[in-house]
Order: structure tokens, then C-alpha cells, then sequence
């Protein structure tokens, strides 16, 4: 049974203070989380440096319930992970096609209760009996402080794997599921970047940046898929742009002709 634990109130609930007070707090929370899982594996290191090794790991997050020691956990999977030789993460990609995937008599049992009672319920089954565990495995490893970028490095590595493997195109979906929820673009902030920016956001777009010269660098720009999505990018930009010019340019409606339009 592993011990509980839970995050303090100033990580769980930040009160107006700065980011280094919240980093600081979440480190403080990674070293209890630490300490927690040294206790309860008696001194034993955990072994995240060969793939079987990172799949106990992840079996182990995701039957976790303790918070700190969860963080922590995490932390040694997305460490343990850029650790992988590229052989490694290939036999690792493997691991979470074939232990982490969907129960199909699990699957079945689900349909067959909902076409015995098509209730909301038992619609609800279905819906949790169809999401692979490696979904709620990625949202885990995801509360690591390096998690997103490890789980975006991790896509970006199956990418180049799916010609020769394509039984991993399942973990690929999972992935980009979580991604397109992750980073909808109605949840995005604009603010102009200037050199008086917070570092933390001039760091993120230096990130960024080194991302897309890997990604050319390895001729995904050349990619069917992300050429496609490019393209569909562009076109929204540039209908976007042309609505707010032509908007702009429109005439301000006087009192007269908004209350004669509403009266009509």
C-alpha cells in the first residue's frame, strides 16, 4: 500500500507569489516526494535506465495515489526516459503499445451492458473502457516539471519509428489526443515579448525555437502530415487578418441606424 501524501496549500493553491516562490515550492515538494519513495523501496534505487526497468516504473505511477511522492515518481520516469539509448526507446514504445493499452473484453463487456440498458451510464462505461491506460499514464508523467517537454520529445522520437512499427500508431494517437486538448488554442494568452519579458517565457520560445531547427533538421517540415496541418495553419492566419482589415475599415453604425436595425 503506498504511503499518501499530499501537496502543500502553496502549490495546490498559489496566492499572487512569484513563479521562483512557486518553483521553490514545488522543489520542496519533490524532495518530500523523494524521500517518501526511498522509504518505501528501503533504500533500493529504482532502476529507470533500461526499458523493463521504466515500464515498472510506469506501472507504478499509474497505480500511484500519493501527490508529492507521484511528482517525484514522475520525475524519475521523464529523467530515466532521456536517459534511453534510441534502441531502448524503441523497445520502450513497445512496452506502452502492449502493456498500456485498452482491455478489449473490457471493451466488449462495456457494449454489451449498454445494448442490454443504452442508458448515459453505461455510455460512460464505454467511454473509460476505450481510453487506453497510457492516456491517464501520459497526464501523470505529465506533473513532472520536465513532463511536457519529455512527452513532446517522446512524440517527436515515435514519429521516426512509425514507417518501420506501425503497431505503435496507437501510442501515437494517444499522444496527440492529449496534445490537441492540452494546447487548444483558446486557451492561449497573447502578450508581446520584449527583453523586459519574464525570463521563464524568453526561455520557453529559445525551446521552441531549437525544437523547430531539430524538426527541419530531420526533414519534418517535409512530412505529409505536418505539411497539411502548415497549410491549414496559414489559411486560418490569413482569413483571420483579412476579416479584421475588412472589419476595421467598416464604417461605425450611428445611433440611428443600430436602433432602426434592432427595431426591425
Amino acid at each position: 500500500m503506498p504511503e499518501q501524501d499530499s501537496l502543500p496549500e502553496t502549490l495546490s493553491e498559489p496566492t499572487g507569489g512569484t513563479m521562483s516562490t512557486l518553483s521553490r515550492t514545488l522543489g520542496s515538494v519533490m524532495e518530500v516526494g523523494r524521500e517518501i519513495l526511498a522509504k518505501s523501496r528501503r533504500g533500493r534505487p529504482a532502476a529507470a535506465d533500461t526499458p523493463a526497468g521504466l515500464g515498472r516504473l510506469c506501472r507504478e505511477l499509474l497505480d500511484h495515489r500519493g501527490e508529492a511522492s507521484g511528482l517525484a515518481l514522475a520525475s524519475e520516469i521523464t529523467s530515466g526516459y532521456r536517459q534511453l539509448a534510441a534502441a531502448d526507446r524503441l523497445a520502450f514504445f513497445f512496452t506502452l503499445a502492449n502493456d498500456f493499452d485498452v482491455n478489449p473484453d473490457e471493451v466488449l463487456a462495456a457494449a454489451d451492458r449498454y445494448r442490454a440498458e443504452p442508458s448515459l451510464e453505461q455510455l460512460w462505461d464505454i467511454d473509460r473502457a476505450v481510453e487506453a491506460p497510457r492516456q491517464k499514464l501520459f497526464r501523470r508523467i505529465n506533473m513532472a516539471p520536465d513532463g511536457t517537454r519529455t512527452l513532446v520529445a517522446m512524440r517527436g522520437d515515435l514519429l521516426h519509428t512509425l514507417r518501420d512499427n506501425p503497431q505503435l500508431r496507437a501510442v501515437d494517437s494517444d499522444l496527440k489526443h492529449l496534445f490537441i486538448s492540452w494546447f487548444n488554442k483558446g486557451f492561449l494568452e497573447l502578450r508581446r515579448i520584449a527583453w523586459s519579458s519574464p525570463a521563464n517565457v524568453l526561455e520557453k520560445l529559445i525551446d521552441q525555437q531549437l525544437a523547430v531547427d531539430q524538426a527541419v533538421e530531420n526533414k519534418l517540415d517535409r512530412s505529409p502530415e505536418v505539411v497539411t496541418q502548415l497549410e491549414a495553419a496559414r489559411r486560418e492566419v490569413l482569413a483571420r487578418a483579412y476579416v479584421q482589415r475588412v472589419a476595421g475599415g467598416l464604417p461605425k453604425p450611428t445611433t440611428e441606424e443600430a436602433q432602426k436595425y434592432f427595431n426591425d
